[in-house]
C-alpha cells in the first residue's frame, strides 16, 4: 500500500472552498493532472453516484472508475476507485473551519499488487500533483 497526504490553509468559509472542491465541473481548472471523465461526467457528489475519470499518473494516461462512499457536505468527501492493473484508490478530501480561514486536507492511498513495485515513484508524483491541486485551488477559492 502507498498513500499521500497534502493540506493547504484557504482564507475563505468551508462553504467557499466546498463549493470549489466539490464541484465536478471545476475539476479541471484546478484538479492538475485531470484530463477529462470518460462518459456522462458527474454533476455533483452524492453518495453512490459514480463516475469514470481520465487522469495522467507518473507520465501515463489512466482511467478510474469512482464512487462517492462518503459525504458529509461541506466537510467531508470519501472517493473509492478502481485504476489500472488492478489498483485500488481511496481519495478523501476533508475541509475544515479554523479561525478565519478554512483548512482542505486531503489523502489518497493505493492498494494492489502494482502499487508494491511502483510505490515510491507513486507517492512522490502524485504527492506533488496533490500539492500542486490543493495550491491552484486555493487560488481559485481566494479570487
Amino acid at each position: 500500500m502507498a498513500s499521500v497526504s497534502a493540506q493547504i490553509e484557504v482564507t475563505a468559509t468551508p462553504e467557499q472552498a466546498w463549493a470549489v472542491l466539490a464541484d465536478p465541473a471545476r475539476f479541471s481548472s484546478w484538479v492538475a493532472n485531470h484530463q477529462g471523465f470518460v462518459g456522462e461526467p458527474p454533476t455533483a457528489f452524492a453518495p453512490g453516484t459514480s463516475f469514470g475519470q481520465r487522469l495522467r499518473v507518473m507520465g501515463m494516461p489512466a482511467e478510474v472508475r469512482w464512487t462517492v462512499e462518503g459525504l458529509e457536505e461541506p466537510r467531508r468527501v470519501v472517493l473509492k476507485g478502481n485504476g489500472p492493473m488492478g489498483i485500488g484508490l481511496t481519495a478523501t478530501y476533508l475541509v475544515t473551519p479554523g479561525e478565519g480561514s478554512t483548512t482542505v486536507a486531503s489523502t489518497y492511498e493505493f492498494s494492489g499488487a502494482a502499487v508494491f513495485a511502483v510505490a515510491g515513484q507513486l507517492e512522490r508524483e502524485v504527492g506533488e500533483t496533490l500539492r500542486v491541486s490543493l495550491a491552484t485551488l486555493k487560488t481559485l477559492v481566494e479570487a
